[in-house]
């Protein structure tokens, strides 16, 4: 009786060591706040980190031969509105308005969906032979 009640005290605290780490916070979730967003994130974060993915896509769309040069330069006009239209927002007081957000992020998610439609349009660049 005594050895079973041991070898169920034993597995216990064995059984503790071993699921102790699987419910404490990891060091990526303690940097969270309730939202899951990293501690120091914004909403202006968010907008630009989207616009360097959106242009990054571009960019390699047209290097390799996804976007034709005239498909890339009219996205890359579409970016350079945005960034405009965000900036001319942010002199007119520091902060968006939930309006401005609202329009930025249309506006980023009409060109992020036009990036993809020209990037599987089967349009290629054509590359230069020798």
């Amino acid at each position: 009786m005594k050895h079973r009640l041991t070898n169920i005290v034993t597995g216990a605290a064995l059984l503790g060591i071993v699921a102790a780490p699987i419910f404490q916070a990891s060091p990526a979730q303690a940097d969270q706040d309730d939202h899951g967003k990293h501690k120091g994130w914004t909403k202006a974060h968010n907008i630009n980190a989207r616009q360097h993915r959106q242009n990054a896509r571009i960019e390699r769309g047209e290097r390799s031969g996804a976007l034709t040069g005239r498909e890339a330069n009219r996205l890359e006009h579409r970016e350079r509105n945005i960034a405009r239209v965000e900036a001319r927002d942010r002199r007119s007081g520091g902060k968006f308005t939930a309006q401005e957000r609202r329009n930025i992020q249309h506006r980023l998610n009409n060109t992020s969906r036009a990036i993809y439609n020209q990037k599987h349009d089967r349009q290629h660049r054509h590359h230069d032979r020798d």
